[in-house]
């Protein structure tokens, strides 16, 4: 469908599958890992950058959510389920991050700030 809507721009030329594990490596491997900034000043603008999203996040609504925001679905017993879901998610892979020695980000705040109980 797509070869007739380009007409003679666009061709197939294979398809191609790729074990998720294998795709990180071969991206690693052509991505630099050297950069010019400072780990401490990398950390800082990560963190940074997590916390206004996430303050953001609160706000937005969410196909997760049916369209609700964090806040909305806290108030929501059916919406509310999913919601902690999400953040145990979200916790999750934080804390892989962690390990893996990345920036991880601390999600305990948002239990608070949401009138919810942490598991």
């Amino acid at each position: 469908m797509i070869e007739a809507l380009g007409g003679g721009a666009i061709a197939y030329r294979a398809t191609r599958y790729e074990d998720v594990k294998q795709a990180v490596r071969r991206h690693s491997r052509e991505t630099p890992a050297s950069s010019d900034i400072p780990p401490d000043v990398a950390a800082e603008i990560t963190a940074q950058f997590y916390d206004e999203h996430y303050r953001k996040w609160l706000d937005m609504p969410l196909p997760a959510l049916r369209g609700r925001t964090p806040r909305e679905a806290a108030s929501v017993p059916t919406a509310r389920t999913k919601l902690v879901s999400l953040l145990k998610a979200m916790e999750n892979t934080s804390e892989r991050e962690r390990r893996e020695g990345r920036a991880a980000y601390d999600f305990t705040w948002m239990w608070g700030e949401l009138g919810l109980e942490r598991p």
